[in-house]
């Protein structure tokens, strides 16, 4: 019987040896399967493919999205079936199935700097209205010389990466996001657009917001970004002061400055965030317009917005704050625990255009902070 025995070893050997090498093959095949319509296995053209332009019709109809998709996007020939990418579905584990990513259903035509911030978002059908704002927020437009760091310039252009989940059982979604994205150049040279396919219905518990968050993170083409929700507008041109903080370190220009150059490596390798203090109108309706938003903490001025025939009046944001009753608060002010962290007392006492910053001390467990962060980091 021991003899027995002592001749199943080498042959259970076999087996083990022969199952490990053919695991490892199945799964190699597997990897190399959802790289293969990439160029190369290179973070840039993995993550950021560089699809077929396409030429977009200048309408659309509910069965002429469906056409366009199918046609162009390559789904299952059974459309009760998408495919599901291996490398996706190992950086979104719980994204519910079955469902599908379509990366840059819309890519900007614009060419992005490595060390600009990206907008970052997810968004709805009910909120196509303020993702309108927020573009046109993040481009700056609004922003005057007076209110940049550097009073002979005003803001610049800025990325956007949004995510736009579509149930297969309503496509009337992407007819408006094509008469939206179609609608000014604002968006098909800034605005990567992102689709997530599935045959669910929101209503019937698909609200993955956070991976949702993740995915336009994943494709956002530059070094840094901002995971902002779009029901907010960006009042000042904080991306020509982070890029110009960038510039002047990697230029060796703050080595005078040891606390600011270490703060800045940390940024860059994506060991520190800066957060950016959000607000929001005590009443509801007093911020429809985003024209009248704070755009500085002390100063109120006019400007002349190129849309509208009139002048426009900026009020200043510590007015807003301090008025009885106040007109704007912190976000959130009701409970605490999601921005108290920011310490909203300390950041009124900064002098406007200081550059200065101040360490989160006190962090809340259920802290949501709005910030700028290096896409290297892996929180």
């Amino acid at each position: 019987m021991r003899q027995r025995t002592e001749r199943l070893y080498p042959f259970l050997s076999r087996c083990l040896h022969i199952y490990a090498i053919l695991a490892t093959t199945y799964t190699l095949g597997n990897l190399c399967i959802s790289v293969l319509p990439f160029r190369s296995l290179s973070r840039n053209s993995l993550l950021h493919p560089s699809p077929p332009r396409i030429a977009l019709p200048s309408s659309m109809t509910t069965q002429q999205a469906e056409e366009f998709l199918w046609s162009n996007f390559s789904l299952s020939d059974d459309r009760s079936l998408i495919p599901w990418d291996p490398f996706l579905s190992r950086a979104f584990p719980r994204l519910m199935h079955p469902s599908r990513i379509i990366p840059y259903y819309y890519r900007a035509s614009g060419n992005f700097e490595n060390d600009d911030i990206t907008v970052t978002t997810l968004i709805s059908s009910d909120r196509f209205l303020v993702f309108r704002n927020l573009v046109r927020g993040y481009k700056g437009a609004l922003v005057p010389a007076t209110c940049s760091a550097n009073p002979s310039s005003t803001s610049t252009l800025g990325p956007i990466s949004v995510t736009i989940h579509v149930s297969l059982l309503s496509l009337d979604i992407l007819v408006d996001l094509h008469t939206m994205y179609t609608s000014s150049p604002d968006f098909s040279t800034y605005v990567d657009v992102h689709l997530v396919l599935s045959p669910f219905q929101v209503s019937e518990g698909s609200r993955q917001f956070n991976a949702w968050r993740n995915l336009a993170r994943l494709y956002a083409r530059t070094d840094f970004v901002m995971m902002l929700d779009v029901d907010f507008v960006p009042c000042t041109d904080f991306r020509s002061f982070v890029k110009r903080n960038l510039k002047d370190h990697l230029l060796g220009l703050g080595v005078h400055d040891p606390d600011a150059s270490q703060l800045m490596e940390r940024f860059i390798q994506g060991n520190l965030a800066l957060v950016v203090p959000a607000f929001e109108y005590a009443r509801q309706e007093d911020g429809l317009n985003p024209d009248t938003f704070p755009r500085d903490k002390t100063v109120s001025y006019f400007v002349s917005v190129a849309d509208h025939p009139y002048l426009t009046t900026h009020q200043e944001l510590l007015s807003s704050v301090h008025a009885d009753p106040p007109r704007v608060t912190p976000f959130h002010a009701a409970w605490a625990r999601g921005h108290k962290s920011t310490n909203y007392t300390k950041y009124y006492s900064i002098p406007p255009g200081s550059g200065q910053v101040y360490r989160v001390v006190e962090r809340d467990s259920a802290y949501e902070p709005y910030a700028i962060f290096s896409n290297k980091a892996v929180w």
